[in-house]
């Protein structure tokens, strides 16, 4: 995603704007990746949020809190006993920390992804001190740190030990440094000359995809939307004389410098309008910029609104893939289930089909078994006064001729029993089989996330064993909550409402629907 250091930029911009000497009322901690700094200002509550999330860090500004708890782990505890009551005197963007003419530490400020509040308290002795909050945000490597005047860290929200990791440690005690991270260009206050001489080292020969991952990973704020958009702009710029890239030469390389520049300039003059893209309705990406490669785009009012609306509807839609994806696993294992469950019933069937015969052998015994002629050892041999055929019947010799008819005529109804009922289970598991066959269809078109918990109610209610009464509890709830029906109007004004699964479908048919309705 696009959220480079234009983007924060822009932020910590505002954020200098609105909080700058500003008092730290509180702070929260609402989980192990978010951290919220209350800040009272003219009586009123405003909240700086900065999230360390490896899938979304980002800093946003807020009128009303986020967390719902007022947490107290240890690394809260700790900022609110530094920084509450404190004011924030600077909030910088940086690449790191260097000494300056006095010998000093001071922060170098930049469009890395690593933002700074300054904070003037007083400390424990009642001196005025400063500390620095430092947040880098940098995908799965985001972190939290408290630093002394001198970057001594006092804490880190993620402590990176040395037995962890040979290239950087981040615990107490230790004196900040960016030294191990990746060392890029700044684009401030570059000269072409200078821009130009880092370029020719490319060795490309056309400005395309791989001339902007150079770029993203040789200057410090690049992200590969925003100068994919500056080369678009270029491309429509420079007369290409038929070819179908840019060449990487001298001439065309200025044009995309002054270019870049002019929307950087745009972006430090303030001159930010946030927007989300969308490809195929869903929110692809996002910027402070109308980048020209996207042609579906919806604006927003704050970098914030955008933030939290492009996550709002990623997780919404990951939400909804990852119900569906498990509705469509729960509903295969289903139709794997019954279909095993119709094999044995048409197995018990096949193997059952020929019971009839048993009652005839008990007709043929009490007919022909006390005629003694007809017995060798122990099989009966008689003709079947149904058909003409001679059978054999077995005999057991410890039994008498009736027991053994009896014996028989119990084998036939044990049989006709079980037929009877592989065949009315087997009925019920095909209806069953059509059933979900059909749910699963209705799944295949279905995206929303309100019409897929009515098809897993109906999984649960039809298919999932319901016998404990936790699971009876939740299918009454269920049963009461209000079945929301799609509706359309016909160009000639009429009325249609539309079931999207079978448990919509009987309640718009025997509850919705009235006598004379279509």
């Amino acid at each position: 995603m696009a959220y480079d250091g234009l983007i924060i930029k822009a932020t910590v911009d505002i954020l200098k704007k609105n909080f700058l000497y500003e008092h730290i009322k509180k702070i929260n901690q609402d989980d192990n990746k978010n951290i919220e700094l209350c800040i009272k200002k003219d009586n009123l509550e405003h909240f700086i949020c900065i999230s360390i999330n490896p899938d979304f860090p980002n800093i946003t500004y807020r009128k009303e809190k986020k967390s719902s708890l007022e947490n107290k782990k240890s690394f809260c505890m700790l900022l609110r006993k530094y920084l509450s009551g404190g004011t924030i005197i600077n909030i910088k963007q940086i690449s790191g920390v260097s000494k300056g003419i006095s010998g000093k530490l001071n922060a170098v400020e930049s469009l890395e992804r690593i933002v700074e509040f300054e904070v003037r308290n007083i400390n424990d002795k009642g001196n005025v001190a400063i500390y620095h909050l430092i947040c880098e945000l940098m995908g799965r490597y985001s972190n939290i740190l408290l630093c002394d005047e001198e970057y001594v860290i006092i804490d880190v929200l993620n402590k990176v030990c040395q037995s962890e990791t040979t290239i950087r440690v981040l615990e107490p005690k230790k004196t900040y440094n960016t030294d191990s991270l990746i060392k890029k260009n700044e684009i401030y206050n570059i000269a072409f000359e200078d821009f130009y001489s880092i370029v020719k080292n490319f060795n490309l020969e056309i400005l395309d995809e791989i001339f902007i991952k150079k770029m993203v990973n040789s200057f410090y704020g690049m992200s590969k939307i925003f100068l994919m958009h500056i080369l678009f702009l270029c491309e429509s710029d420079i007369e290409k004389d038929g070819n179908k890239y840019l060449e990487c030469n001298e001439k065309n390389l200025k044009v995309f410098f002054e270019m870049l520049l002019d929307n950087i300039k745009t972006i430090n003059d303030g001159n930010v309008t946030p927007y989300i893209f969308y490809e195929n309705d869903k929110p692809y990406d996002f910027h402070i910029m109308p980048l020209s490669i996207y042609s579906i785009k919806e604006k927003c009012n704050t970098i914030t609104e955008m933030l939290i609306k492009f996550y709002e509807e990623k997780n919404n839609i990951s939400f909804q893939n990852n119900l569906k994806n498990n509705l469509l696993k729960s509903i295969d294992n289903i139709i794997k289930k019954i279909n095993k469950k119709i094999e044995l019933n048409e197995n018990d069937i096949e193997f059952s089909k020929d019971y009839d015969k048993y009652k005839i052998y008990g007709e043929l015994i009490n007919t022909y078994g006390y005629d003694e002629t007809k017995i060798e050892d122990n099989i009966l041999k008689c003709i079947n006064f149904y058909n003409g055929e001679e059978v054999r019947i077995e005999l057991d010799l410890n039994l008498t001729i009736s027991k053994n008819a009896e014996k028989y005529f119990n084998k036939y109804n044990k049989f006709k029993n079980k037929v009877e009922i592989a065949n009315e289970l087997l009925k019920k598991n095909e209806k069953l089989l059509t059933h979900a066959i059909n749910i699963k269809e209705n799944l295949s078109y279905t995206n929303k996330v309100e019409d897929l918990n009515f098809i897993k109610e109906e999984i649960d209610k039809y298919f999932i064993n319901t016998n404990d009464d936790k699971n009876k509890r939740q299918i009454k709830y269920n049963k009461k909550a209000k079945i929301k029906i799609h509706h359309y109007k016909s160009s000639s004004g009429i009325d249609i409402y539309v079931g999207m699964n079978n448990l919509q479908n009987e309640y718009l048919t025997f509850e919705f629907a009235k006598e004379n309705d279509t």
